[in-house]
């Protein structure tokens, strides 16, 4: 009987119990632009691609991180390269009345191609003016 208790307890010990967290795939992420991107400025009620991306594998998720400390209205989104720079209408939608601080974005998977950030300035009066800090993907 110890034997086949003892027997039990190493086959346990070898395949796990089950039941606790998780395993899931960690992700590993490329990045385009690491904190080296020029400043952007967009007229009042423009918008426009402030970076260009590379080409993603399927199932990628694309990240970014857009610094802003002048409070302005914006929308950032990710686009495929080949659509219209509208950073109100892109995957990852991010969108900030007055932004003061990083603003940071996520896509869902996409589909294998190349992506590009865009940002539209909804201000009043004066130039949206920002840093892209992180523009890169997950995979």
């Amino acid at each position: 009987m110890n034997r086949m208790w003892l027997g039990a307890v190493a086959v346990l010990a070898l395949v796990g119990c089950g039941g606790g967290g998780g395993g899931g795939r960690v992700l590993t992420e490329v990045d385009w632009v690491n904190g080296n991107a020029a400043p952007v400025s967009l007229d009042p009620g423009t918008s426009d691609c402030v970076q260009y991306g590379g080409s993603i594998p399927a199932g990628a998720q694309v990240v970014f991180d857009i610094y802003d400390d002048l409070g302005d209205n914006i929308d950032a989104s990710v686009v495929a390269a080949n659509a219209p720079c509208d950073g109100s209408s892109g995957a990852g939608l991010r969108s900030s009345t007055s932004l003061r601080g990083t603003l940071s974005g996520q896509t869902a998977p996409l589909a294998a191609g190349t992506y590009d950030l865009a940002v539209s300035c909804f201000n009043a009066y004066y130039p949206c003016q920002l840093t892209v800090d992180t523009f890169g993907y997950l995979y």
